[in-house]
């Protein structure tokens, strides 16, 4: 199973990134728009894992997650990474969210108990669009967007499985924690 662990939203905070997500509409000629149940931060990438150790890795989360609080994310431009000619577009959180975050806590205890996943240091943001295409022009606008939204809450954290089916990327959940 192909897994990582990640940040999900309630179902008022999906509500409210699907209207931030919106904005780019006017924006973006072709691509594919995550749906809102599908947006997420992720944690860590576990990659292939053997379905006997999901129990493992999910207490393992309990046990990361033990005393975190329901943390709000300030979420204030959109980004993108290129490539080959297409665009991930991404939804960023303040830099000064993101340097001393419960979250990270809990992703650094994740990687030392488990000793596996994507072990770069998280940059919370949350796909927006996938396989985007976008004129100079728009990108330049998309650049330039100044969000002012209320802080984004982590309602939950989940270990997903990430399955393609019939060419569409989709997350399931295996284990949640719920905050708070």
């Amino acid at each position: 199973m192909r897994l990582f662990y990640a940040a999900i939203f309630t179902e008022k905070q999906l509500n409210t990134l699907k209207e931030i997500q919106a904005r780019l509409h006017p924006l973006v000629l072709k691509g594919r728009f995550i749906e809102m149940e599908y947006f997420h931060i992720t944690l860590n990438f576990l990659g292939e894992i053997p379905v006997e150790k999901i129990r493992e890795y999910g207490r393992e989360l309990d046990r990361a997650a033990k005393n975190l609080k329901p943390e709000n994310l300030n979420f204030t431009s959109f980004g993108t990474f290129r490539k080959k000619g297409e665009h991930l577009i991404y939804l960023k959180a303040d830099s000064h969210d993101s340097r001393e975050w419960g979250l990270q806590t809990v992703t650094r205890k994740l990687k030392e108990s488990i000793g596996e996943g994507d072990l770069r240091p998280i940059v919370p943001h949350i796909t927006m669009v996938r396989r985007g295409i976008l004129t100079a022009g728009n990108l330049q606008k998309l650049k330039e967007i100044r969000l002012e939204t209320p802080p984004i809450a982590i309602g939950s954290l989940a270990l997903l499985e990430s399955v393609r089916i019939r060419g569409k990327l989709i997350y399931i959940p295996v284990h949640e924690v719920r905050l708070g």
